[in-house]
């Protein structure tokens, strides 16, 4: 991160005597900036090499030196005390370095995270840096990137908070103010958006330039036209004005069959090709070039297929269909096409099978059998693959590796062939990489990936033909070096898909007219409905399509595809202008899809399946949520969750999962084992496989692991303490925690002697005290909050990074009798507070009396600044309140309410945050603050008294 400042605004400045505002000062106070700067760069240095914070104290102490991970993971932030808080037209002031020069496309990068629920208190803002938008858009082409930031808001983040910073806007010093823009369609998705500088002009004066877009009806259109500027394309050839010709859409019963499918001559699909040099792909064909090109092009976006008619020019034929708002750029127009080398239509792009797939296909006929057994080659195939040549061959050439493939036939394999094999080898446990606030992401044998040979991934167009009748479909796959016609039925559908009508069988008929379309599906532009929007609602404009020619995967039989509305064209003029679209970004929802999916999943589950009246009615509504961004349309979710019943049959995703687990835990299994050096896990996704409680991998085999990784990888010793906190020791049994001794002090010597003794010692302490597993905990909080019985402690539940409060564990522990410990985890601005309950007793959904049967003992302790800690046990008068609705919540309060001392509840249903208040003048003087109000739990970590007798590890002790 570059260093940067954050200056407060000087409210009083800007204020004029009528109480209005004015425009940021030219002049900064120079000594002002000069303190700040000096003040955030110490804190941010000596917070990395264990000096003093940027308040002048020592950093707190825990096991290795280290601070609780939960909050080192996060970044420095400023915040503005409350008495200090900028007006609402006051702009944020902040300052950036200058750009690396070898970024391609340098936008500023900033991000505002919530700690705080209360909108009077400022915002947190992290400085992100630049990032590098390696393909442009038309934004960043007719302006430099420069004048422009982007802008992520924390998913917790209000509404009515975001909307004060983009009304608010950003200042950069020397450069200006920085004011709400727009956003694409999966910025909007992600909570993003662009804000540009002003010294372009004024906002409707700005997107003059590009088009008219006052002419569009509805602001939900507006804002998805207007993403388009901010849509990523790589740039390829120049088209002048007559070399565009529009041609009609064909449409039928109030629907566009060719919507979003447009041509490209022969001599244009060539240049595009070798703008991406990507003429080698081809090499199988008669015409050597994609078939099918997505593209953005003036206002227009969708895919060009290669015409058949021959043309000794370039020549872009448009629909109507594709133009989005009119152009008013003058020519020539840069033609982009969509992910670069990807974003066209390529040989040997192997289908998949998931688990959306597999659950639709069992319903409509598919054999349980079937799926397993292309379940077991698959995995069979993996573990084979690197002794295997034919299937190195198979797999390279189908992940496109040629050259590697012929190395391999030649007998002349390398490194480069054996990296890529055990890449290969690994994909299906393999973890994907997540962002912070992502929810957990599976491995490909979680999610039930099941590469399929005889089926690709394609591009959908239309007919040129105009032969083809509904329920037939042109298929010309590249099939070992050579295109295909192929002459049977296929099964179709795409991701996601939920219906059962999202999947067609259509039958494949060859016909001459279509052989230069090569790895697309062409279907037909006859029929009362277009196949493609039967599948899911999609269109020709840039959708994918699985298609399999697999018998074993041919339903027996489909279902009536789901008939979505024909929605009407508003003729209101929306209202276009900076603030409407702004409250438009401010209030869309991107939930509603991730909602609807807990939903359906269910469902699913029970005895009538996808077919149940609950799934039909759920499966509905996505494609209406998946198109929400551009057509406005608001959806309802139902709220009607299924009764338990343990009658249930077992699904075959269910068996596919076990095996999926089982698969998983012998392929770890066997990288213990073995002797070689294993890379297929660096220390993000190590930590992401260790943090994840839905792993099949017991804990003393990822402990082992742990160690196995850490003596392989140089300059990584130090992540072992950090590792094994996510390994449950609680678990464990006597003997394996005697073999978790034994590991420990047999590498010792060998691989970790560079480690400090104290290190060690934590790491024994962990093996055999869940309490010093804590990422909240500092080591001399667990005496204070524990006494003689810390060692007894075992972990319960660990809330991840990402993830939604635990309200089902915290109500299920607390039911249970016994002791317990809730420690949490809040963010006062730059402060971090900790609080931990030690309950006994059984607490539910009634008021319970704090006595000899119940006991609660509360401890809170400022970390950041060292102020200090309270520790209270809590006397009769006291009572503890658990209630679920109409949201959880947990109260200790003294008598009644107005008397609360401690308040954890649901701050939003919809967002699942939850929220805490304590009244820190419980604990006397010794904080200097009275209380901690409305703050969002950042971290929680639940833990239970266990009855297993404590056995006393022996401290470790170097030979000299």
């Amino acid at each position: 991160m570059s260093d940067i400042i954050r200056e407060e605004s000087n409210t009083g400045a800007t204020s004029g005597a009528g109480g209005g505002t004015k425009h940021p000062p030219s002049k900064i106070d120079e000594e002002h900036i000069e303190h700040m700067m000096n003040r955030m760069s110490v804190g941010m240095t000596k917070q990395n090499t264990g000096g003093t914070t940027a308040d002048g104290n020592a950093p707190p102490k825990t096991r290795g030196g280290a601070r609780p991970k939960v909050f080192t993971d996060r970044c420095e932030f400023k915040s503005y005390p409350r008495s200090t808080t900028p007006r609402m037209a006051d702009p944020i002031h902040l300052r950036f370095e200058k750009p690396n020069s070898r970024l391609t496309y340098p936008v500023k990068s900033v991000r505002i995270e919530c700690t705080s629920s209360d909108s009077k208190h400022a915002e947190d803002i992290k400085i992100e840096d630049y990032i590098d938008e390696q393909q442009s858009c038309p934004l960043f082409r007719e302006f430099e990137s420069k004048h422009f930031i982007m802008i992520t808001f924390d998913v917790k983040y209000r509404p009515k908070k975001v909307k004060e910073i983009l009304q608010r806007g950003i200042f950069i010093e020397q450069e200006g103010c920085f004011k709400y823009f727009g956003q694409s369609a999966s910025q909007l998705r992600a909570r993003k958006c662009v804000l540009y500088n002003e010294t372009l002009g004024e906002f409707r004066e700005v997107m003059r330039q590009f088009g008219r877009f006052e002419c569009l009806h509805q602001l939900s259109k507006i804002a998805a036209r207007i993403g388009l500027l901010l849509s990523s394309a790589t740039p390829t050839v120049r088209i002048e004005d007559e070399e565009i010709v529009e041609i009609k859409d064909i449409e039928n019963n109030g629907y566009t069959f060719t919507d979003g499918c447009g041509f490209m001559s022969e001599k244009l699909a060539n240049d595009i090709t070798e703008e991406l040099r990507i003429k080698w792909r081809y090499k199988g064909q008669k015409i050597q070039v994609p078939s099918v090109v997505q593209i953005r092009l003036k206002g227009c976006k969708g895919i060009l297929i290669l015409d058949s008619e021959p043309e000794n020019k370039r020549l872009c034929k448009i629909r109507p269909s594709m133009e989005k708002f009119v152009w008013n750029m003058k020519p020539p127009h840069i033609l982009a096409v969509v992910d670069g080398k990807f974003g066209v239509s390529r040989p040997n792009t192997f289908g998949k099978l998931n688990k959306q797939f597999i659950r639709l296909l069992s319903g409509l006929g598919i054999q349980d059998e079937i799926f397993l057994k292309k379940q077991s080659q698959y995995f069979d195939e993996l573990m084979k693959l690197p002794d295997d040549e034919y299937l190195q061959v198979k797999y390279l050439c189908t992940l496109q590796h040629h050259d590697l493939a012929e190395k391999v036939m030649k007998k002349c394999s390398d490194g480069a062939v054996k990296r890529m094999i055990k890449k290969i080898s690994t994909q299906a446990c393999t973890i994907r990489k997540q962002s912070q606030s992502d929810k957990r992401k599976k491995t490909q044998a979680e999610r039930l990936i099941i590469p399929i040979e005889k089926s690709r991934n394609v591009y959908g167009v239309c007919d040129p033909s105009n032969q083809l009748q509904y329920g037939q479909c042109f298929f010309q796959p590249t099939i070992r070096g050579s295109p295909q016609p192929l002459n049977i039925k296929v099964v179709v559908t795409k991701n996601p898909c939920y219906h059962p009508g999202d999947v067609r069988v259509l039958q494949c008929i060859d016909v001459q007219e279509c052989w230069h379309l090569i790895d697309c599906i062409v279907f037909p532009v006859k029929g009362d409905r277009p196949h493609s929007d039967e599948i899911a609602g999609s269109d020709l404009d840039g959708d994918l399509y699985f298609v399999c020619w697999d018998c074993d995967l041919i339903p027996p039989r489909t279902y009536q595809a789901h008939q979505g509305s024909l929605r009407s064209k508003s003729t209101r003029r929306a209202d276009f202008t900076q603030s409407s679209l702004l409250n438009y970004f401010v209030n869309y929802k991107s939930s509603t899809i991730s909602q609807l999916n807990r939903l359906y999943e269910q469902w699913v589950d029970l005895n009538d399946g996808i077919f149940s009246d609950k799934c039909l009615e759920i499966s509905g509504l996505f494609s209406c949520a998946v198109d929400a961004a551009k057509t406005g349309e608001i959806v309802k979710i139902p709220y009607f969750a299924p009764q338990a019943n343990s009658g249930n049959p077992i699904k075959v995703w269910h068996q596919l999962q076990e095996r999926a687990d089982a698969y998983l835990k012998k392929a770890l299994d066997d990288v213990i084992k073995a002797d070689d050096e294993f890379d297929f896990l660096d220390d993000i996704e190590m930590m992401e496989l260790l943090s994840d409680r839905e792993s099949p991998v017991d804990d003393l085999q990822l402990f082992r692991l742990v160690l196995m990784w850490c003596k392989r990888s140089d300059g990584q010793q130090n992540l072992l303490l950090d590792f094994t906190k996510h390994i449950n020791f609680s678990k464990f049994q006597p003997d394996e925690r005697t073999v978790a001794d034994i590991d420990i002090m047999s590498n010792i010597g060998q691989y970790f002697h560079d480690l400090p003794k104290e290190y060690i010692n934590g790491l024994m302490q962990q093996v055999h005290n869940a309490l010093y597993q804590s990422e909240l905990l500092q080591e001399e909080d667990i005496g204070i909050i524990t006494g003689e019985k810390s060692h007894q402690w075992m972990l319960h539940y660990r809330m991840n990074i990402g993830e939604t409060f635990p309200w089902n564990y915290l109500n299920q522990i607390l039911g249970e009798d016994g002791s317990k410990l809730l420690i949490l985890g809040v963010r006062v601005g730059s402060q971090e507070w900790i609080l931990a309950c030690n309950m006994t007793g059984i607490f539910r959904y009634e008021p319970v009396n704090i006595g000899s049967s119940h006991k609660v003992a509360v401890f809170v302790s400022r970390h950041t600044l060292h102020e200090g800690h309270g520790l209270l046990n809590l006397p009769g008068g006291y009572l503890v309140e658990l209630k679920e609705l109409p949201k959880q919540r947990l109260d200790i309060y003294e008598n009644t309410k107005k008397d609360t001392f401690i308040s954890l509840i649901q701050d939003d249903e919809e967002e699942q945050t939850t929220i805490l208040s304590i009244a820190l003048n419980r604990f006397g003087q010794t904080f200097t603050q009275s209380r901690i109000r409305k703050q969002y739990v950042v971290a929680c970590e639940l833990f239970k008294l266990s009855s297993e007798p404590h056995v006393e590890h022996k401290p470790y002790h170097p030979v000299n």
